[in-house]
């Protein structure tokens, strides 16, 4: 039972991390296409 919530909480931790990521680099995507366009 201890095991279980212990990795249930590692994985939200890992999916919020994604998440956080994953919206950065959809920025930088953005940043890099606005500097493409101004260029």
């Amino acid at each position: 039972m201890k095991l279980k919530k212990k990795k249930k909480e590692t994985m939200e931790r890992a999916c919020q991390v994604d998440h956080f990521e994953r919206r950065t680099r959809k920025e930088d995507i953005k940043r890099n296409i606005e500097m493409v366009f101004t260029a």
